[in-house]
């Protein structure tokens, strides 16, 4: 996967946010770096970007001192947070604002970014369904969780944060909210600028701007109905089913055919922009379809009239993502269960589940 393929992906679905938000397409722009990502820095203090300008301004990791000073940066707002539930505040502050870096995928890293990129997508994009709400919190419970997970997070970050029935990132020991403990978190450093300038390294009116960024983010995180789309590869195919879960659904249930169409399609071309389509659809179905039904993935495979399609959607489904095997887990399905699909493993997949072939 090339970088430069990845930088414009990205973009194109950025680039709304940021011209949608107070302009912020002024106060930062996207420039390459020397680890091999691309990253958005600021376009005044260029050296400094929008997930690292404030990470030398926080105390050190309590874990990792013999007698940690137990006074908390925003102490007199949250009083009854100590230094642990500090430090996971600031690794999810982290963790929201890394979403807008476009990574170097390698071999360790290519299905934590995908994984990453695409929970953040459909929470971005989905929309409240009211006729069903508990599936709606469910959905977003699950994509949340795995948002955390591939980033990734440590266990004591990922547990500490929840998506609460309201649909708001709660710090679930104290039930604080993570918008209004970031929020807080950029005002003290815009209130107490003058105080501590000689130790920050942007500007005033930047901090406002990252604060303005990342209240963005938590925004689309929580709310969804943000139109973040990935634009179309070469081939024709039905962006809709892409972009759009309630869309994807749909066309599940009352026309199939659509959806296997484009995916042959998809499979004849190669290239990454088609490839990530691919993905995003076959974990579409993943997410909307087989964790509700996990049966359904018979009649999908047997859609399908070539022996090498059906194996390469096996692969795509099981080798580009875990979700699928976090949906097994969940329903208490074991490989044995599966040998008819499993046998259809190539040898990395096998690896990746450490399958022997008399599994």
């Amino acid at each position: 996967m090339k970088n430069e393929m990845d930088f414009a992906f990205y973009l194109s679905m950025f680039n709304a946010l940021l011209q949608s938000k107070n302009n912020l397409s002024t106060r930062f722009d996207y420039d390459s770096c020397h680890d091999g990502t691309v990253q958005l820095f600021f376009k005044k203090s260029e050296d400094e970007t929008c997930c690292a300008w404030d990470l030398e301004l926080q105390p050190e990791d309590p874990h990792y001192k013999y007698d940690p000073d137990t006074t908390i940066l925003l102490k007199d707002k949250y009083p009854l947070l100590n230094v642990y539930d500090e430090q996971v505040f600031h690794h999810i502050i982290f963790t929201v604002n890394s979403v807008t870096t476009v990574p170097e995928i390698n071999q360790y890293n290519r299905i934590n970014a995908f994984m990453k990129m695409y929970c953040f997508f459909q929470l971005s994009n989905m929309k409240i369904n009211e006729k069903d709400a508990s599936e709606f919190i469910k959905y977003r419970r699950f994509l949340f969780q795995y948002f955390l997970i591939s980033h990734p997070v440590n266990e004591e970050s990922l547990n500490a944060f929840a998506i609460s029935d309201s649909g708001k990132i709660i710090h679930t020991a104290s039930n604080v909210a993570l918008k209004d403990y970031a929020s807080d978190y950029y005002d003290f450093y815009i209130e107490n600028y003058e105080k501590l300038s000689a130790e920050i390294a942007i500007d005033k009116d930047e901090i406002e701007a990252a604060r303005c960024l990342h209240l963005s983010l938590i925004d689309m995180i929580e709310n969804g109905g943000f139109p973040l789309k990935i634009p179309s590869p070469d081939v024709s195919i039905d962006m809709k089913l892409v972009n759009d879960s309630s869309y994807f659904i749909k066309a599940y249930l009352e026309n199939k055919q659509i959806i296997i169409r484009d995916v042959v399609n998809l499979l004849n071309q190669g290239n990454f922009h088609s490839e990530y389509c691919l993905n995003f659809i076959l974990q579409n179905f993943v997410i909307y379809i087989l964790s509700k039904d996990f049966g359904e993935i018979y009649q999908f495979l047997n859609s399908f009239s070539e022996l090498e399609q059906k194996r390469a959607i096996v692969n795509l489904l099981f080798k580009n993502a875990i979700f699928i095997k976090a949906i097994m887990d969940e329903k208490l399905i074991v490989w044995d269960n599966i040998k008819d699909i499993i046998c259809l493993f190539d040898d990395e997949a096998n690896r990746m589940y450490r399958l022997s072939l008399s599994d």
